[in-house]
């Protein structure tokens, strides 16, 4: 596995969070660009090789959940710009872009529950990212909402029964939203 400390210098991908955060006006984007970013380079560093790439965008994963709440920041946002950041740092499209989205969903609630973050809050920024990043790609939007909130629920049961409870009453909200705007 790559070393991600060594990769960019003396900065951990989490510093490089944190920076990013504190100049940025827009915090989404902020972090889609440093995740992207890193992806990018992590796939240059370990010219493709398959698993260790995967294994690595978990690392990256954590990291900007654990530079988002050392920064303050919100965790909406931040999840949305980590999904948005793996889309674009992975450059995957149809099935194997919903595959990395569906993987992004799990590593977020997952790393979220461990840092004591608020689930409801990280799974409204995964299932908004989703979406977002689903149209920028011109990939499907609903097929990318569904992805994020059936990895949500997979993740969430694997942080226990009452996250996996409170995560579908807060999908099941944000699903009556949506329909309430067409």
């Amino acid at each position: 596995m790559l070393d991600m400390n060594r990769q960019h210098g003396t900065l951990p991908v989490k510093d490089r969070i944190v920076r990013a955060l504190r100049r940025a006006r827009d915090p989404v984007e902020a972090i889609a660009g440093a995740v992207s970013d890193t992806i990018l380079g992590t796939v240059k560093a370990a010219d493709g090789l398959g698993d260790s790439v995967f294994v690595s965008v978990t690392d990256i994963i954590r990291s900007a959940v654990d530079g988002a709440v050392e920064a303050g920041a919100d965790l909406a946002q931040a999840a949305k710009g980590i999904s948005i950041g793996i889309l674009r740092g992975t450059r995957e499209t149809g099935e194997a872009a919903q595959k990395s989205l569906g993987h992004a969903g799990r590593a977020i609630i997952y790393h979220t529950a461990k840092v004591g973050g608020d689930l409801a809050e990280a799974a409204r920024g995964v299932v908004q990212g989703s979406v977002y990043g689903a149209k920028a790609m011109g990939l499907d939007a609903a097929a990318a909402a569904a992805s994020a909130a059936h990895s949500i629920l997979d993740a969430a049961k694997d942080v226990g029964p009452a996250a996996a409870q409170n995560l579908r009453h807060a999908l099941a909200a944000m699903t009556g939203k949506l329909k309430d705007r067409n």
